[in-house]
């Protein structure tokens, strides 16, 4: 490419968190094209066809995926070399992204999860509901709460050869962690859900210090040698305060607006990082609430 037509690519578009991540880089300047994804998202040969066509289109410096960097891992290879893609390997994105080997590396690093029941010990299940998760999804996808042995049965069942994990419903409230590693950058802030909706989408939050859990965080990016953002939930304890690992989502997360607004520019700095540029210090407002006003006015009609 002679010469870049505009500073960043988002290829997907049409999601709040996409839009967020777009803004974030025009405060700062940007010129940012996007790529209306949503006939091939499910598609993985059809998003890389149509990310080649938009690349030679746009002739972007970056392209900064949101939701379908395992995507564009994959086939790096086929790119333009010289757009710069700050992303992980696929083995990386998908050792954090998949639940049970994310659940796995937590167990080599001694960091807390709930108790985690083998297909051979549902008799030993005591309480119901539980939680029960596929090992791939997206947004709450293939995450469900059986109430009662004979519906997680049939959750198994229909899960056919694809892994899971079932564990024990911990009573309490969510914490997440946004993280953005980059060599030997790292920085993390937090937030707690007051407010959720099904399937882990959170309408009211508020940004919280949480350095135990910053720090189960950077071990687990550490040891994989991870490089991009990642956004990691938390359960904490009603009774107990203690926090549970939930899982791991090596992306964009959906309470990116909650730190924007608080000050941790995610997209900014992995911009930054990716051209080789250090990032300015983050100066972060703890205590701050952030709303989802659409979501939270369906609720409230409801």
């Amino acid at each position: 490419m002679a010469e870049y037509g505009c500073d960043v690519l988002i290829p997907e578009s049409g999601h709040r968190i996409c839009s967020d991540v777009q803004k974030a880089l025009q405060a700062k300047g940007l010129r940012c094209e996007n790529m209306n994804a949503s006939e091939v998202f499910w598609d993985e040969f059809g998003y890389i066809r149509m990310l080649k066509r938009r690349i030679a289109e746009c002739r972007p410096r970056v392209v900064m995926p949101v939701f379908r960097s395992e995507f564009i891992a994959r086939h790096r290879d086929e790119l333009p070399q010289e757009v710069v893609i700050p992303i992980d390997s696929a083995e990386n994105i998908r050792r954090l992204d998949d639940k049970v080997s994310a659940s796995l590396l937590c167990n080599e690093l001694g960091i807390a999860q709930p108790r985690i029941y083998k297909k051979e010990e549902i008799e030993q299940i005591s309480r119901y509901p539980v939680v029960f998760k596929r090992a791939s999804g997206l947004n709450g996808m293939g995450v469900y709460m059986p109430r009662s042995e004979h519906a997680l049965k049939n959750l198994i069942a229909s899960s056919g050869k694809g892994g899971y994990l079932i564990m024990d419903y911990v009573e309490g409230y969510d914490c997440c962690v946004d993280a953005v590693r980059w060599g030997s950058y790292f920085h993390a802030e937090a937030y707690r859900v007051v407010l959720q909706k099904k399937r882990g989408y959170s309408v009211l939050r508020r940004t919280i210090k949480a350095p135990e859990l910053v720090e189960s965080v950077r071990q687990m990016l550490d040891n994989v040698g991870y490089k991009g953002v990642c956004g990691v939930d938390f359960r904490v304890e009603k009774s107990t305060g203690k926090a549970f690992f939930l899982e791991c989502n090596p992306r964009f997360s959906g309470g990116l607006r909650s730190q924007l607004q608080a000050g941790f520019n995610q997209p900014f700095i992995l911009y930054q990082l990716a051209l080789g540029n250090q990032p300015e210090p983050v100066r972060f407002r703890r205590g701050l609430f952030s709303c989802e006003w659409d979501e939270l006015l369906k609720l409230l009609r409801k």
